[in-house]
């Protein structure tokens, strides 16, 4: 699978880095932990076999929370709410109105689960994996 294309929706004053990958009947939005890289990851080459299986089922908004990895650097700290913006943006820019919520490490997994309970119309499904509650 090639590597996609880095894009970027606005979120407020901010760009958010996100990629598009993998062709699958669901749709998924990928949240990655505050120290990713949608770019970078896929240099890993277990990364890269990882996210051509998941392409195969599913297709995948990944996306760098605002202030991290390829998305623009601000002052301070994003807020929770900040950051729940990022993925409903993301969203938008697919034109996706449901998706699958996937909090993959770290502090993704509260982010997404507090997604999924305050904006229940916009979630299919929650999955959590190596995060804390």
């Amino acid at each position: 699978m090639p590597i996609p294309e880095t894009l970027y929706a606005m979120a407020g004053d901010a760009a958010v880095a996100y990629q598009v990958f993998g062709s699958g009947e669901h749709r998924v939005v990928w949240l990655n932990d505050s120290a990713g890289n949608v770019e970078v990851f896929w240099e890993y080459p277990p990364n890269h076999r990882y996210y051509e299986r998941w392409g195969s089922f599913a297709t995948v908004a990944h996306f760098d929370q605002r202030g991290t990895g390829g998305s623009e650097r601000f002052q301070g700290a994003a807020s929770v709410e900040e950051r729940m913006e990022d993925i409903g943006v993301v969203m938008d820019a697919v034109g996706w109105e449901r998706a699958t919520i996937f909090g993959c490490h770290g502090d993704s997994g509260p982010l997404a689960c507090l997604f999924a309970a305050t904006y229940p119309e916009r979630t299919e499904r929650l999955i959590v994996q190596g995060t804390y509650a």
